[in-house]
């Protein structure tokens, strides 16, 4: 950079000196520097709880699912059972009960037989795999099987979802959709969070017009507070529009110490 000396006009007077930037990198370091974490926190039904920064880590109190279920509508067999079906050969196995997701099956799947059941259907007992119903015929109470299914085969195991004891969020993580949907899965309704920053926007000079208002040549309408309440809103905060302060110090003064009292002051 020349020196302001250097800078001199061809009519004889110096121009004024060039002002040094501070770099982006320190801009941002001093802002981070002076930054404190927002201690204040409330509750919110999970539908008002997008985007809000967790206050808490949260566990949970049981596995998603609950037990063994079935991962596709067809039929709970013995694996063993089905290990001769194939294309060029059907193996018939003897259907003892039939139940949808609600329900949970009380019958054992003892050797030859199976039991229908529907996608989220808990697994009964003796059974270890699915098959889909798509491999399969019925006939009455007998179901010819097309396809061998090997063990845990089209089956959600209890807690491969969520186990018990698991955190599903942790304090300061942003509650995404897939956040929320974790909360629900273990049955909370309500998100302990963060409150959001408060932030004041002070626009200043004595050209800016209200929006509404006719202006004449010198003036411009009052864009910033708009655009920056804007701006705030998408990154989670919540404007506090301040008006107007008129070029003088003593008014500055005292609208930047009522703005003061929020989080941030953006002037």
């Amino acid at each position: 950079m020349k020196r302001a000396h250097e800078h001199e006009s061809h009519a004889g007077h110096a121009s004024r000196p060039p002002k040094a930037l501070i770099s982006l990198s320190e801009a941002i370091r001093i802002a981070v520097d002076i930054v404190r974490p927002i201690e204040r926190t409330e509750t919110l039904s999970l539908a008002d709880a997008l985007r809000r920064v967790a206050a808490e880590d949260v566990p949970s109190s049981i596995d998603v699912p609950l037990a063994d279920r079935a991962a596709m509508d067809g039929y709970a067999v013995r694996a063993q059972d089905t290990v001769h079906a194939g294309t060029t050969h059907s193996v018939t196995l003897v259907c003892s009960e039939i139940h949808h997701a609600d329900g949970v099956p009380r019958a054992v799947v003892s050797a030859g037989r199976c039991t229908k059941v529907a996608t989220g259907t808990t697994m009964p007992r003796g059974a270890d795999a699915v098959v889909m119903i798509e491999d399969t015929e019925r006939d009455g109470d007998r179901v010819s099987v097309h396809a061998s299914v090997e063990p845990g085969e089209n089956v959600s195991r209890r807690g491969s979802d969520i186990e018990r004891g698991s955190t599903v969020v942790r304090a300061s993580e942003v509650l995404t959709p897939a956040k929320l949907g974790a909360l629900a899965a273990i049955g909370h309704a309500r998100a302990h969070v963060y409150a959001k920053p408060s932030v004041s926007i002070l626009v200043t000079g004595d050209e800016v017009v209200s929006l509404g208002r006719s202006i004449r040549a010198g003036q411009v309408y009052d864009v910033n507070s708009h655009t920056i309440a804007a701006v705030v809103r998408e990154n989670g905060g919540e404007p506090k529009l301040e008006g107007r302060a008129p070029d003088r110090l003593t008014t500055l003064r005292i609208a930047l110490k009522k703005a003061a009292t929020n989080d941030l002051v953006v002037v």
